[in-house]
């Protein structure tokens, strides 16, 4: 099947697929640090991980291939730290705004009363927890992760090329 498809969009695949996994375990763990009963709702947080895994490698490629594709020199170690660079921000405002519906809805509570605190506070509140949590849970085990998935995918580009010429 890896046959079939481009590199670029076996990496996308990948990256949402890691997201998908790595976002509902940093939701329990949250729910387990904070002594909340929110495990239930930890599968939400299945497709912000997957769009934030698959957005932040697309951001990366997007700029990979601004700099020149494989011509740019660009390392893996390189690759994946601009990954997690924005999973740092893209994540934490994916999973906060997440977290916020589903407390308004009643879906699950984390603590915070937002009946009475303005939604711009609500939503800053959430934002700041989420990015904690994520530049702590999410960034080691993602940088390891796009850094095996980057190394795999500049090896294919490379033979790609060596293949075209």
């Amino acid at each position: 099947m890896g046959r079939l498809m481009k590199a670029d969009t076996l990496l996308l695949l990948q990256a949402a697929g890691v997201g998908a996994l790595l976002a509902p375990g940093l939701g329990a763990l949250a729910a387990w640090a904070g002594q909340r009963d929110v495990t239930h709702a930890a599968p939400l947080l299945v497709l912000p991980g997957a769009l934030a895994g698959s957005l932040a490698t697309a951001l990366t490629l997007q700029g990979w291939h601004r700099a020149g594709g494989v011509d740019s020199g660009w390392p893996a170690t390189r690759m994946a730290a601009w990954i997690v660079l924005h999973l740092l921000w893209i994540l934490p405002a994916l999973l906060g705004v997440t977290i916020f519906l589903m407390q308004s809805m009643g879906r699950v509570d984390v603590g915070v009363d937002v009946g009475g605190i303005d939604i711009d506070a609500g939503i800053g509140i959430l934002l700041m927890l989420a990015a904690v949590g994520s530049a702590m849970v999410w960034g080691l085990p993602a940088y390891f992760l796009a850094w095996l998935g980057c190394r795999r995918f500049l090896a294919r580009m490379m033979r790609a090329s060596e293949y075209r010429a």
